[in-house]
């Protein structure tokens, strides 16, 4: 799928794969940038397994299933599709008649003063 039929999916760009220069200096930030440490770690060490079993050429022919998942866990691109979807079909379903019109709920920077009124801070049971 290229990027204008898909234009929000951000995907790692190919030829980041391997540094332009091996400098100690460069091994440093990108360990800066490693997922390891966060949930997305099993996906970055099975995408670079891969790469590591099959090179980096074949490897971008034969991993893709394991980059498709590194990416989807950085973005969360299908996680935030999904929830667009569930709130677009909660609005298309939405029955005026029975219900009235849609809430706004509260604008930006406003908020209720009266919200904790029943449970005061300073009462002691």
């Amino acid at each position: 799928m290229s990027f204008r039929e898909n234009p929000h999916f951000q995907e790692a760009e190919e030829h980041m794969l391997e540094p332009l220069i091996r400098l100690p200096l460069v091994d440093a930030l990108r360990r800066i940038s490693s997922k390891q440490d966060t949930h997305c770690g099993f996906f970055e060490s099975q995408y670079y397994h891969c790469l590591e079993a099959f090179g980096q050429k074949l490897g971008r022919k034969y991993c893709d299933l394991e980059r498709r998942d590194f990416n989807e866990c950085i973005t969360n691109y299908k996680q935030k599709k999904r929830a667009e979807w569930i709130r677009l079909q909660y609005k298309l379903h939405w029955d005026v008649k029975k219900h009235g019109p849609l809430p706004e709920g509260p604008k930006l920077g406003e908020c209720y003063p009266d919200y904790f009124s029943h449970n005061p801070p300073d009462a002691i049971h």
